[in-house]
């Protein structure tokens, strides 16, 4: 099977400057790095051959701790966050890693391209559930479309 691309996702917290946005970013992916360096050839595999990042406004701490839950309790996904000390320990980063099937829409289309002008059906979308690696990933296509790029 073909090496599927990465990209490392990173929701911070909006009120922040745009420097501290990317600096929250990196305190995130830097604990992302050791909370899952002896259980994933995933984070290894991203840094030796993708190392892109997509910033994202992940809203207010308070969001950002409800992401977390989410992706951590309710789909089991390799996720950190960070708590700035000199922000009274707000979160103020969350990360994680996709694959390509996720972020990737021409390659892997949303079902209604995928099953063209057939209709849609259980056994259409099962196919194409398989096509994006599972329910999960299709869930991460969804939650990720709500987020905008983090500006300053």
């Amino acid at each position: 099977m073909k090496r599927l691309e990465k990209r490392m996702y990173l929701l911070v917290h909006r009120s922040l400057s745009g420097i501290q946005k990317g600096i929250q970013a990196g305190h995130a992916a830097l604990d992302y790095t050791l909370k899952y360096k002896d259980n994933s050839d995933t984070i290894f595999d991203f840094i030796l051959n993708d190392k892109t990042w997509i910033i994202l406004d992940g809203g207010t701490s308070q969001d950002l701790d409800e992401i977390y839950h989410i992706l951590d309790t309710d789909y089991g996904i390799d996720v950190n966050y960070f708590k700035e000390p000199d922000l009274n320990y707000s979160t103020t980063a969350v990360c994680f890693i996709v694959d390509e099937r996720v972020y990737d829409r021409e390659r892997y289309p949303d079902l209604e391209k995928f099953v063209g002008d057939l209709s849609s059906n259980e056994d259409n979308y099962k196919q194409w559930v398989y096509s994006l690696g599972g329910e999960t990933n299709v869930m991460l296509r969804e939650f990720l479309s709500q987020f905008r790029l983090a500006s300053n």
